[in-house]
């Protein structure tokens, strides 16, 4: 391959893992977070950046091709992007550890609109840079807490990519930190974490982790302890108590946030449990317990309220009205609640969408 032939055929090899993906450039571009343009010119022999080729070869399913592709290119002409942490290198590390929290926002809304794959390298990049710190007295205190912060993410990723082993692994990781850094909110948070991993093997655990969570979060701003009382209905629906189910559901409703819609936890952890979220909760803990018919209702009311910035939520809770209207025999319901889920999974590339969308192959995240 000349020198020439190289930019063509990484551009050809990209065009074809997408068309092979079934994703429109409009589709990709928001699934790797970059621009529809950026990915018709480099499809047309424009040679992008390394980070670049890495989204799209995670999106893709490339399995290293576009990786190493783009490698064998080298550095074309002009300026380009240094990794994070080179660029980095040199900052103080307390105005690291203020970019990067600022950073961690756009993150989480990145997500929600465009699915974990969008999210995830840079997520990765972040803990990084953040392992390689040097900090000490309150930046380093500083650094454990977004350390765990960003771990938790990940770990939430990962289980929405399909991935639960490393996703068990970052929610390991996340609570080591939180332990260390003293802070009661990121480990109250990170035991929320481990309950959510635990619910499909061992229910009995993930209530034990859900009250250990809800002991550490004394004090916390009332989103915290709502996301937190959720979790301890999920866990009384998955043990059949729907009495306790419906208590810690109402708890939480008087304790979610009212006003939240920019879905980029600007509010800390918990900040998306919402009313909306309460209500979509209410409702597969219905279905968890058997009462489709209890479902349909708080699903529907959870779709007028939920803010458009919580898009894949959206495929979350239609997934769940497919399969409750499905239950109640009703077909014509369950199809359209199915098409609109599946759409949302196929744009996100979530696995929890897209396991309840009934995608072949697909495990369920949610």
């Amino acid at each position: 391959m000349t020198g020439t032939d190289r930019p063509t055929s990484l551009a050809a090899l990209l065009r074809h893992h997408r068309t092979r993906a079934g994703l429109t450039q409009r589709e990709l571009a928001h699934r790797v977070g970059y621009s529809r343009s950026t990915i018709a010119n480099a499809e047309t022999g424009d040679v992008r950046s390394a980070d670049f080729y890495r989204r799209c070869d995670e999106v893709l399913a490339a399995r290293g091709t576009l990786n190493a592709a783009r490698a064998a290119v080298g550095t074309p002409p002009g300026p380009r992007t240094p990794p994070l942490e080179h660029r980095l290198a040199g900052v103080p590390p307390e105005e690291t550890i203020e970019h990067l929290r600022r950073h961690w926002h756009l993150l989480v809304r990145t997500d929600n609109l465009f699915g974990p794959r969008a999210a995830l390298p840079d997520v990765r990049a972040a803990l990084a840079v953040l392992a390689g710190l040097e900090a000490t007295g309150p930046a380093r205190t500083a650094r454990l807490c977004l350390s765990a912060r960003y771990a938790l993410t990940a770990s939430w990723l990962y289980q929405d990519t399909g991935r639960p082993t490393d996703a068990a692994t970052w929610a390991g990781r996340a609570l080591e930190r939180a332990h260390e850094s003293g802070d009661r909110a990121s480990l109250a948070w990170a035991l929320h974490r481990q309950s959510r991993l635990a619910e499909p093997d061992d229910p009995h655990r993930a209530r034990s982790l859900a009250l250990a969570a809800l002991g550490q979060a004394t004090g916390a701003h009332r989103p915290l302890v709502a996301a937190l009382y959720v979790q301890c209905a999920r866990t009384a629906a998955l043990r059949g108590d729907r009495t306790g189910c419906d208590a810690l559901l109402t708890r939480a409703t008087l304790l979610a946030d009212a006003r939240e819609t920019a879905g980029d936890g600007r509010t800390g952890y918990g900040g998306h449990c919402t009313r909306a979220w309460v209500l979509a909760a209410r409702g597969e803990c219905a279905l968890l317990l058997g009462s489709p018919a209890a479902a349909v209702g708080p699903l529907r009311a959870a779709l007028a309220l939920l803010a458009p910035a919580y898009r894949r939520d959206r495929g979350l809770v239609l997934g769940r009205l497919a399969r409750a209207h499905t239950h109640l025999g009703d077909a014509a319901e369950a199809r359209r609640a199915s098409a609109e889920c599946r759409a949302i999974g196929e744009v996100t590339g979530s696995a929890s969408v897209l396991a309840l969308a009934g995608a072949p192959g697909v495990s369920s995240a949610a």
